[in-house]
Parts: structure tokens; C-alpha cells; sequence
């Protein structure tokens, strides 16, 4: 078989000249894994893109709804405190209806007890420094110190009273026309809790 032979018969300066090139393997594959391995994080950080852009819209529709609902929120904080608030009431309804008859026949025995010429001014339910026993803290004035005396020895009669603890008596101011004095006096009474309501009636008869 016979071989064609191509001759250019065109002058120099009008050929046409092909440059070829050639790469090499060892630069072909790393250019080609860059590529690929660019594809890959870019369609990853795409997708990631999407997911934080739908996070965004979710959280976005729950702070709608928080606002939307915030006042019924504030209106149960508000039923809440209104609870808290009555219960406060009813407990203390229930201990006055509980130490009603008791107090009022305290008072009783106080005022039954109480000589002339001296007056209360205060008197003042309290906790014992044991937190258990009751006391009961009385202020008043007198113009005789005998007559404070004699008022706490009558009120050491009655079974409600365990002990008197006088804490101050002293001259308050002096009438010149009369040339009376008039002291103050606070006294501590700690009270019996073991004596029934029952017993108080009793206290007063005898007193």
C-alpha cells in the first residue's frame, strides 16, 4: 500500500502552524481533585445555606407567636399573683375565725385586770425566743408605779399567764399643778398555751 505524502507548497510566512499541548499526569489529577473537591464544599455551604436560612424563618414564626401570645402570659403572671394574693387572705381569715374567741378573751383579762389611773396603749402578739411560746408585749402609762405592780401581780393570778418580765418603767413628764408624775412601763407576758379556750372564762370570773 502506497503512503500519501502532504506537501505545503505555501511559502513560510503563510503556513499555518498548530502549537499541541500536552499535560502531564501529575498535574492533570490534583487539578482535577481541587475541582471536584471544590464543587463539593461549595454544594455543602449551599445546602448549609439553605438550612440556616430556614432556621431563620422558623425562629422568626415562633417570635411572631411569642409576641402574638405575650399577654396571655402576663395575664397568667397576673392570675398567678391574684392566686397567691387570696390564699394569703384566706389563711389569715382562718386564724382569726381560729383565735377569735381566745383573743377576745384575752383582751378581756388584760382590761378586767387593769387598776385606775393607768391605761394601755399597746399591746402586741409576738414569738418567744424558743419560737413556740407566745408572748404578749404590753405598753401603758400610769401615774402610780404600785398600781404597775399590783397590775402584773393580778395578771400572774389568771391560768393564761405563765411569767411577767418588766423591761422599762420610767418618769415620761411631771404635772406642776398638781404635782403628779406620770411613767411609762413595758412589761412581756409569756403565755400559757397548754390553757384551753374553755379555761379563760374561768380566769376572768376569778380575776
Amino acid at each position: 500500500m502506497i503512503e500519501r505524502i502532504e506537501i505545503n507548497l505555501l511559502p513560510a510566512e503563510y503556513r499555518i502552524h498548530t502549537n499541541r499541548v500536552f499535560l502531564q499526569r501529575e498535574i492533570i489529577y490534583p487539578l482535577l481533585f481541587d475541582v471536584i473537591l471544590l464543587v463539593t464544599l461549595a454544594s455543602f455551604a449551599f445546602s448549609y445555606d439553605l438550612k440556616i436560612s430556614e432556621y431563620k424563618n422558623r425562629i422568626q414564626e415562633v417570635d411572631f407567636k411569642i409576641k402574638k401570645n405575650q399577654h396571655i402570659s402576663k395575664e397568667i403572671k397576673n392570675l398567678q399573683k391574684e392566686e397567691l394574693y387570696y390564699q394569703n387572705k384566706i389563711k389569715a381569715l382562718k386564724l382569726i375565725n381560729v383565735n377569735q374567741e381566745k383573743w377576745i378573751r384575752l383582751q378581756e383579762v388584760f382590761c378586767k385586770t387593769l387598776p385606775s389611773f393607768t391605761w394601755l396603749e399597746k399591746i402586741e402578739e409576738r414569738k418567744g425566743a424558743s419560737k413556740q411560746i407566745e408572748e404578749i408585749v404590753v405598753e401603758g402609762k400610769t401615774f402610780s408605779l404600785s398600781e404597775v405592780a399590783s397590775y402584773m401581780s393580778q395578771l400572774l393570778k389568771s391560768e393564761f399567764v405563765n411569767e411577767i418580765d418588766l423591761k422599762k418603767i420610767e418618769q415620761t413628764s411631771s404635772n406642776e399643778s398638781s404635782k403628779e408624775l406620770l411613767y411609762s412601763f413595758v412589761f412581756v407576758c409569756s403565755l400559757n398555751a397548754s390553757v384551753k379556750e374553755d379555761n379563760l372564762t374561768k380566769t376572768i370570773e376569778k380575776s
